[in-house]
């Protein structure tokens, strides 16, 4: 199991136009579904392009490609929003609580990871405060039916 607490620079963030946002994440932000088409629970097309200019409708450092299991990775995640109030500044201490489960944290979650690590297009929205790599032992037997 990994965790991770990412602080955002809400305020940062809110000053970005939709189109930015839905840019910088690779999805609509409306309906949550990718850039290239589709609803929330929509594989992202990385391969698809605008018609009239054919630019890639999910950029290169778009936060969705950059996440993208690409090299067959599994793994469970989750975000949880939080807000702890606000700092000593009155900007709002809120950001992404993230869990995922996987087998093998060095064949998933490390080289997505990596991939993360590279530069986008957030930096100035978002702190990484923690991070904790926990191995999960099961009580029990599994058996399978």
């Amino acid at each position: 199991m990994v965790t991770r607490k990412i602080a955002m620079r809400i305020e940062t963030w809110d000053r970005e136009p939709l189109e930015g946002e839905e840019r910088i994440i690779g999805r609509a932000k409306g309906m949550g579904g990718p850039m290239s088409g589709g609803d929330e629970a929509a594989e992202p097309d990385f391969g698809a392009t605008d018609k009239t200019t054919g630019a890639a409708l999910i950029g290169p450092i778009a936060h969705v490609r950059l996440a993208d299991p690409n090299d067959g990775a599994k793994l469970l995640r989750r975000g949880y929003n939080f807000v702890d109030g606000s700092n000593g500044l009155g900007q709002l201490a809120a950001g992404l609580f993230f869990i995922a489960f996987q087998r093998d944290a060095r064949r998933a979650f490390i080289p997505i990871q990596r991939s993360l690590a590279r530069p986008d297009e957030r930096p100035a929205q978002r702190v990484h405060r923690s991070r904790r790599l926990r191995p999960l032992r099961l009580s029990g037997r599994c058996r399978r039916q």
